[in-house]
This record gives C-alpha cells, structure tokens and sequence, in this order.
C-alpha cells in the first residue's frame, strides 16, 4: 500500500494526517495558517478534476480546495477521467503520475489530442524526481508538475498561477475574435466560422441564409451627433441584433456601420423574417444627440442563401452585398433578397 504523499514528514499527528510542512493538518486551517495560505474568501474559483488512485489523496485534496472555493470532482482511474471530461467542463486537471489502469503519462497524451494546454491546464504530481521524468511530462504538454512529497501551500500557488494564466489566455483570446464595442464577432472570427457553416452545408444539405446589414446615412449621425453618438448608435444596434436572433445564429460586425448575420438551418423565407423584424426594431431605438435631442436611424439588409453553386464564402456573400446595394438603392430602410424582384415599394 502507497503511503500518503500528501502527508507531513514530521510532526504528523496519527489520527488525522497533515500536509508537509506543517503539523496541524485541517485544524491549522480551520485557525488561519500563518504560513500565508488565503483565505476561501480570497480564492479564485475554479473547476478542478483531481485524478488520483489513492483515496486518501483525493479526499484531502477534496476537503481543502473546496474550502478554498474550488468546485472539486475526483476520479479513481484514468478511464474514469477521460468520461468525466468527455461530459463535464473543468479548468485545470490535478494529475498523479502513478495509476493502475492508464499511467499519468497515457492519460495526459490523450488528455492532449483534445485539449490544449492553455484550454485544460494539467499539473503532474510525481514522486519521480528524475529530471528525465519531468522533461517528459513537459514534452507531453503538462504545464507544470509537484513532486511528493507534496506541501499544500505550493500546490494551492501553482493552481493559482495556472488557472490565472488561463483566464487571462481566454480574454486575450476574447479581445481578438470579438469587436470591443459591439461584442460581436470580428470580421475574421466570423469569416471563420461562415466557411465552416458552409462546409456543414454543404455536407448535409442544409439551407443557410446570410444576412448583410447597413445603418443608413451613418456618416450623417458621426457629423450631426458626433463620435460618441455614432459609437452609441453601433453599440445599441449590435445589441438588437444579438439580442433577436436565434442561439443558433452567428452574428459580427463586418467594418464600419456594416453587421453580417449567418443563419444555419434557415429558409430565405425565414430569414426575411427574421430581417424584417431586426429592421422594425432598430427603426424604433431612440437615440440622444449631446443637446439631448433625440433621433432615429433606419437600416437597409442584402439577404443571400447559400446553394450548390456556390463553392466559396465571397460569392454568397457577393449576392447578399448586391441585394443590399438594391435596398440602398431602393429608398433604404428595407429588406431585398438576392434573387428575387426589388420590393415595389418602401417596407413599413
């Protein structure tokens, strides 16, 4: 039988283990250590899936962190990890090296044919103090490791750090796909993902419909109203667009006063619908001008769908750009669909 790693080298009291260094085990956190552990109120939260053999270990690992404000899953086995992870969302993985069915090593490379490291975070414990040994685990894409016996205060330090590094990895990401003003994707995030809805498309025969969307007349507003308005008038029309469609559908802004709209699984028919009612909303925001005076803006909206004879994302989005060039064209404040005839008359 393993003996508990977890557990004081000296001073350890027989009935109830502490960690290293120190000899109070959980009474000395019940009294606030004095060797500079924070307090659950000062945790950072976090998902953690601690994947350990030994159930001594899970359970001090358990008791402490969650204490500590980490939501805490176990498991026994390195099969048990993989479907927890197939079926759970975690933030960082607690990895023992040693395990009887699949080895920490195993687990970890199968851990990364999915996960990136900056995605999982996974910390190797080992009392293998080769450096050969640790190399490895860095190499197979673990992002840190502790080696047994473990003292708590530095596991908790390096959860810490790898969970920090993760958030702050997921708003740089964030920052680059996504409009700082709108909070809509950017135009390459959204082009990415308008060639993989056309791909799925076009593997499936699914209909998809684009949508392109203009303020009219935006540059009056920046001229009449000024920047801070025009920024306004942006941030509110974003919203209404997020705010109407479909979870399902994809929506950024493609530069300027310009928004794009990808509908999977929508009919032209549908996606009008969906069009005439983002326009009637938009037409009813009111906005204020710095002397107060309200004002209104109206929108124009090209829609295309995809089909066999389109082979790449510039030519439906060509047709949506030319059907919005028509209801530009036609008076503004409408919807056209490539295709089809221009409306005779303004829609109301």
């Amino acid at each position: 039988m393993r003996s508990n790693p977890w557990t004081s080298m000296k001073g350890q009291r027989r009935n109830h283990p502490g960690f290293s260094g120190g000899s109070g085990g959980d009474s000395e956190e019940a009294s606030g250590s004095a060797r500079g552990e924070t307090s659950a109120m000062e945790e950072t939260s976090g998902r953690i899936l601690i994947v350990d053999d030994d159930p001594g270990n899970r359970e001090i690992l358990l008791r402490r962190l969650t204490r500590r404000g980490y939501e805490i899953t176990t498991a026994a086995r390195g099969k048990e990890a993989l479907a927890l992870l197939a079926t759970h969302g975690f933030d960082l993985l607690l990895l023992d090296v040693v395990m009887p069915d699949l080895s920490g090593l195993e687990l970890l490379t199968r851990i990364r044919e999915t996960y990136d490291p900056f995605t999982l975070p996974v910390i190797m414990v080992t009392g293998q103090v080769k450096s050969t040994d640790i190399v490895q685990a860095l190499e197979l894409g673990a992002n840190d490791y502790i080696t047994k016996p473990v003292e708590f205060s530095v596991a908790l330090a390096r959860i810490r750090t790898q969970l920090t590094l993760k958030r702050t990895h997921e708003q740089l990401q964030h920052l680059a796909a996504y409009d700082p003003l709108t909070e809509l994707m950017n135009r390459r995030t959204f082009m990415n993902c308008l060639d993989q809805e056309i791909v799925r498309a076009r593997r499936h025969g699914f209909q998809l419909a684009l949508l392109l969307l203009d303020i009219d007349f935006f540059k009056k507003v920046n001229d009449h109203h000024g920047h801070l308005a025009g920024d306004e008038v942006l941030r509110r029309v974003g919203g209404v667009i997020q705010g109407t469609l479909r979870r399902s559908d994809l929506a950024g802004r493609f530069g300027g006063e310009e928004f794009c709209v990808c509908m999977p699984n929508t009919t032209l028919s549908e996606a009008r619908i969906a069009a005439e009612r983002l326009r009637e909303t938009i037409a009813r925001l009111t906005f204020y001008a710095d002397d107060e005076s309200p004002f209104h803006v109206t929108c124009s909206i090209g829609i295309a769908a995809y089909d066999e004879g389109i082979s790449k994302r510039h030519e439906l989005i060509q047709r949506a750009d030319e059907a919005l060039y028509r209801a530009k064209g036609g008076g503004r404040n409408r919807v056209e669909i490539d295709g089809l005839p221009t409306q005779t008359s303004e829609a109301s």
